[in-house]
C-alpha cells in the first residue's frame, strides 16, 4: 500500500492496480490462516467455533473478491475515460488546426496552465468575435510572465496587442496605451489615445485628453473640434478647471469653434477668481493664463465691452504670479494711462521686470522709450543696451539695431559688416515677417544700409511684404510706380492701384 499511496491518483497506472490486487490477496490469505488457527478439538456444531470459522472465512473471501472486482471496474472506467479524453483531444487539435476560434481558446487555456508560451501561441491564432478576449489573455500572460527566461521575447510587445485592441474599438486598451505613452512623455500620442478612448465612451479619458491640451503638452487631439469642445463644455459646467480654461480660450480665440467673447470672458474670469491654494500647480498655471487673456480682452475691449480697470486688476494678479506677458501689458497700460493712472516710472518698472525674465518685447519697448529724443527718459546707453538684447530675439529689433550699426548713430561706431549680419539674421529667421520684408525690399530699391541696389528684386519683396500684411509696403510701391526707379518704369495705373491698397480701398 505504500507504493500506491506514493503516487497521486491522476498518475497511477495499470501496474498500480495489479500491485493492489496482489496486496489484497496476500491480506486475505493471512486472514484465513488466522481464522483457521483454532484449537483442533473444537466441536463441529451449528453454533460452535468451526461453524463460526467457516462463516467468517466465507465472508472475508467474498469481501476480498468484491474489492478486487471494484478495483478492476474502476481501472476499466478510468481507461475508458482516458480513451474518451484522447479522442476529445484529437478532435480539439483537429478543430484548432482548422482555425476554430472556440477550439483555439480551449486549447490555449489548457496549454496556458502548463506552459504559458504555448497558450499564447494558440491565442494569437484566434479570429472573429473571440479575438478581443484572446488578446487580453495574451496581454495578461506576458505581463505576468514576461520576465520568464523561457522565451517570452519571441512574441510581439504588449503595446502592439493593445494597439490592435484599440483599433478594434476597445476603450480600455486605448486608455492603457495613452498611459504607456505618458510614461515615455510622448504627449501627442498620449492625447490621441485618450481622445480615442473618450470617443468610445471613456469619461476619464476625455478629461485626460482635455488636461493635456490645457497644460499645452499637445496642441490638439485627433477628434473633431466640435466633439472635443463638447466634452470641455460639459466638464466646464461641472467646475473642471482644465475644461474651463480650454473651452474659455477656444471661445475667445475662435478658429476651431465659433468665437463667443462674452461667454469666454465669463469662464476665464471664473477660473481667475478661484482660490490658488485649492488648485494644483498645473491648474495655477492655467489660472494665470486665464487672467492674462481675460484681462487683455477687457483692457482692449476685444469682442466685449471694454472694462480697463477690471482688465488691469486681472493683469496685476497674473503679474504678481510672475507672468511675463501680464507684466508687459501692465507696463504699456501704465505708460498710456489705460485702466490705471499714467505713470511712466511704474510702466518702466513693469517692463524691466519682464525684460529681466527674457522678454524680448519688453526689451524692445524699453529701447524705444530710452531712445526717444524728446522723452524725459532719453538715455542712449540704456536704450542701446535694451535694443541689443531685443535684437537677439525679435525681427523688428534686429532691423533697428542693424540700422544703428549701419548709420553709426547714438555714439555707436559704424560697422557695416555687423549691420549686414543682423539684416541677414532677420530675413533668415523671419522670412515671412512683413516689417522685415518691407525693410529689405525698400533697401534693395534704394541700395541703402549697405545692401546692393536691386530695384526689381526690391519691388518683388515689397509686394510679398504687402501680402503678409504690411500697409507701408503698399505706400512705398505707390511711390515707386509714381516716380519710377531703375528697371521699374513709371506706371500711373499701378501707382493708383497701390495707393488704393495702402488706403484700404
Amino acid at each position: 500500500m505504500a507504493l500506491q499511496a506514493y503516487r497521486p491518483p491522476d498518475q497511477r497506472t495499470v501496474y498500480d492496480g495489479w500491485i493492489a490486487d496482489g496486496q489484497a490477496a496476500r491480506a486475505q490469505e493471512a486472514r484465513m490462516k488466522q481464522l483457521w488457527a483454532t484449537p483442533p478439538k473444537q466441536e463441529w456444531t451449528a453454533g460452535g467455533p468451526q461453524a463460526r470459522l467457516e462463516r467468517e472465512s466465507r465472508e472475508a473471501w467474498e469481501a476480498g473478491e468484491r474489492r478486487m472486482r471494484e478495483r478492476r471496474e474502476a481501472r476499466e472506467a478510468a481507461e475508458r475515460a482516458r480513451e474518451a479524453e484522447r479522442r476529445a483531444l484529437d478532435r480539439l487539435y483537429s478543430a484548432a488546426e482548422a482555425g476554430d476560434a472556440d477550439a483555439l481558446m480551449t486549447l490555449g487555456k489548457r496549454n496556458e496552465d502548463s506552459f504559458s508560451r504555448w497558450g499564447i501561441r494558440e491565442y494569437q491564432r484566434v479570429r472573429g468575435p473571440l479575438r478581443r478576449e484572446a488578446l487580453w489573455r495574451i496581454i495578461t500572460l506576458i505581463r505576468e510572465h514576461g520576465d520568464d527566461a523561457r522565451g517570452f521575447g519571441e512574441f510581439r510587445s504588449v503595446d502592439s496587442f493593445l494597439k490592435e485592441l484599440a483599433d478594434s474599438g476597445d476603450a480600455k486598451a486605448a486608455g492603457e496605451l495613452a498611459q504607456f505613452e505618458l510614461k515615455w512623455e510622448d504627449f501627442y500620442l498620449a492625447g490621441n489615445y485618450f481622445a480615442q478612448a473618450g470617443a468610445m465612451g471613456d469619461v476619464a479619458a476625455r478629461k485626460e485628453a482635455i488636461r493635456l491640451v490645457a497644460e499645452d503638452r499637445t496642441d490638439a487631439v485627433t477628434v473633431a473640434p466640435e466633439v472635443f469642445y463638447g466634452w470641455a463644455r460639459e466638464f466646464a459646467g461641472k467646475g473642471e478647471v482644465a475644461s474651463q480654461w480650454v473651452y474659455g480660450r477656444a471661445l475667445a480665440l475662435g478658429g476651431e469653434i465659433e468665437k463667443k467673447p462674452e461667454e469666454a470672458v465669463r469662464l476665464l474670469r471664473g477660473v481667475a477668481a478661484l482660490a490658488p491654494e485649492k488648485l494644483s500647480e498645473a491648474e495655477r498655471g492655467m489660472q494665470v493664463r486665464a487672467a492674462v487673456l481675460a484681462g487683455t480682452m477687457l483692457l482692449d475691449g476685444r469682442g466685449v465691452v471694454a472694462e480697463p480697470e477690471a482688465g488691469v486688476a486681472l493683469l496685476q494678479v497674473a503679474a504678481a504670479a510672475g507672468d511675463v506677458d501680464a507684466m508687459v501689458m501692465l507696463g504699456r497700460s501704465c505708460l498710456l494711462g489705460k485702466g490705471v493712472g499714467a505713470n511712466t516710472e511704474q510702466g518702466i518698472g513693469w517692463l524691466e521686470k519682464a525684460a529681466d525674465k527674457d522678454s524680448a518685447q519688453a526689451a524692445e519697448l524699453l529701447a524705444s522709450i530710452y531712445l526717444q529724443d524728446d522723452a524725459a527718459e532719453y538715455d542712449e546707453a540704456r536704450g542701446l543696451e535694451w535694443l541689443a538684447k531685443a535684437a537677439k530675439r525679435t525681427p523688428k529689433a534686429m532691423i533697428a539695431y542693424g540700422r544703428v550699426l549701419a548709420a553709426g548713430v547714438y555714439g555707436v561706431a559704424r560697422d557695416q559688416e555687423e549691420a549686414l549680419q543682423f539684416f541677414s539674421m532677420a530675413i533668415q529667421r523671419y522670412p515671412n515677417d512683413p516689417d522685415v520684408l518691407e525693410f529689405i525690399g525698400q533697401s534693395y530699391v534704394g541700395g541703402e544700409y549697405g545692401l546692393r541696389e536691386k530695384p526689381v528684386e526690391g519691388v518683388r519683396i515689397l509686394k510679398l511684404a504687402f501680402e503678409r500684411g504690411s500697409v507701408g509696403a503698399a505706400q512705398r510701391l505707390a511711390s515707386i510706380y509714381n516716380n519710377g526707379v531703375a528697371g521699374v518704369a513709371v506706371d500711373a495705373a499701378e501707382a493708383k492701384a497701390w495707393g488704393a491698397r495702402a488706403a484700404g480701398l
